[in-house]
């Protein structure tokens, strides 16, 4: 396990931690978090990400456009949105301040809590199962330049992977699979036995070998031709 050392000032005070839970979110690979309001005037397809593999391959990853969460800020008012008391202290924990008080965040994107007590996330039709669980030793900093300010414990971790009920995620775990396992093949393909100078040292004296041996079967046969 690669550790990553943080040169950073921790200050001593005890900051009283929030009654709400503070969890981790785990995204999945087949979904994205749009990181800029969507502005459909000015609205550009998100690029394929290019990166190395564990085989050391360089390989472009696109998303799904059906699968990236969007938001915007809206002047709608049919639906007023209201914070809760625990949600404003939240906000004010991490440091959150909005930059338009006075709109609200609508998303593509909303959390379902089933009769079942499971829970569910939906970016438009599409679902997405999430799993919550408990953890220890995790916490939620403020960072700035020379120091570390802990805001909140983060007690819960969630999990988000595809639904069984989704046929397009099933459909792209399939299409992962493929790929990684042709990948596989490549990687496979390129570490052969062609590389191993053992191997190709031997194949060569194997080459010379075998020309010498027909050298001397013509040779032979020659001379039998000759002396009959």
């Amino acid at each position: 396990m690669n550790a990553t050392k943080i040169n950073k000032w921790i200050p001593r005070e005890t900051i009283q931690e929030l009654d709400e839970d503070c969890f981790e979110m785990r995204m999945p690979n087949i979904a994205k978090i749009q990181s800029q309001p969507f502005d459909p005037e000015n609205y550009q397809p998100e690029k394929a990400i290019q990166y190395k593999n564990e085989h050391g391959l360089i390989k472009e990853k696109s998303f799904n456009l059906l699968n990236v969460i969007r938001w915007r800020y809206t002047d709608s008012t049919t639906e007023p949105f209201v914070l809760t008391d625990k949600a404003k202290q939240m906000q004010e924990a991490v440091g959150y301040k909005p930059r338009y008080p006075d709109k609200q965040i609508e998303s593509n994107a909303k959390i379902v809590e089933w009769s079942d007590g499971t829970f569910s996330m939906m970016i438009g039709d599409e679902i997405l199962d999430l799993n919550f669980s408990k953890t220890t030793n995790s916490h939620l900093y403020l960072k700035t330049d020379d120091l570390l300010v802990h805001k909140n414990k983060v007690n819960r971790k969630c999990l988000v992977k595809p639904s069984k009920e989704s046929k397009r995620a099933m459909r792209s775990i399939v299409q992962n699979a493929n790929e990684k396992a042709k990948e596989k093949h490549q990687v496979e393909k390129k570490c052969s036995l062609d590389d191993d100078p053992r191997s190709r040292k031997r194949r060569h004296y194997d080459r010379i070998d075998n020309k010498n041996n027909l050298e001397r079967k013509r040779a032979r046969r020659n001379f039998l031709m000759y002396n009959d």
